[in-house]
């Protein structure tokens, strides 16, 4: 965990740095995201009734401000000395080459969902190791949750929907976390994130508690694999 005996002052900088590309992330991430809103907006030839909902949705106003408010706890965190900052600059190439394979396989998402096929998966995977819930594609994904494909474009799918805010909100729980083990020895400290998926929120607690073994688990290997690189 941070050393909070330093001066709240001594970590202004880092949470300076870490909202800069903070901004910058959700400025690219929001503009990956309209990308691909323009190029699979859904059409009255799909041929299906959007589902009726009953709660009212909240206000653009009312959104922008959660938005906002997800980049502020998280740079008053840094600042307090609560966690590190942990986000790193993507190298430009990459960053490009990333945001052209999401918006490649928007266009495959989108063909999915509008043949409304969600068990495309299952085709490839029909193991009774998994459970038939979890063999399908979510939100129409491309592999389900089976292939290296889909491990490497997860956190771009996520990053692009929630505009850049996808790790401040994942620290949301760190912040709890990092406040509730504030006084504990961290050697001999086991640290589980069950669900780990491609693994971002345990970078996250790696560098927060570097001191503590900290363990992911899930059942796609696919993605466990993706921790590691």
């Amino acid at each position: 965990m941070v050393d909070t005996i330093r001066p709240r002052r001594a970590f202004a900088p880092d949470a300076v740095a870490a909202s800069g590309l903070s901004a910058a992330k959700a400025v690219w991430w929001t503009l990956n995201g309209l990308a691909a809103r323009s190029v699979v907006r859904p059409s009255s030839s799909d041929g299906h009734r959007p589902e009726r909902i009953s709660a009212s949705a909240p206000s653009r106003q009312a959104l922008t401000r959660a938005w906002l408010e997800a980049f502020v706890k998280d740079a008053d965190d840094i600042r307090s000395g609560i966690y590190p900052a942990t986000e790193r600059m993507v190298p430009p190439a990459r960053a490009i080459v990333r945001a052209i394979d999401f918006l490649v396989d928007a266009l495959a998402v989108d063909r999915r969902r509008r043949a409304r096929d969600g068990v495309e998966v299952r085709d490839t995977v029909n193991s009774d190791a998994f459970p038939a819930y979890y063999r399908q594609n979510f939100h129409y994904q491309s592999g389900g949750w089976f292939t290296r494909e889909s491990a490497r474009r997860y956190e771009a799918q996520v990053e692009a929907l929630f505009s850049g805010t996808a790790g401040a909100m994942r620290r949301r729980a760190l912040s709890l976390l990092a406040r509730a083990l504030r006084s504990r020895d961290q050697r001999g400290l086991v640290i589980v994130d069950a669900a780990c998926g491609a693994g971002a929120f345990l970078d996250d607690l790696q560098a927060t508690f570097p001191r503590a073994s900290v363990v992911g688990i899930d059942l796609s290997e696919a993605y466990l694999a993706q921790t590691r690189t």
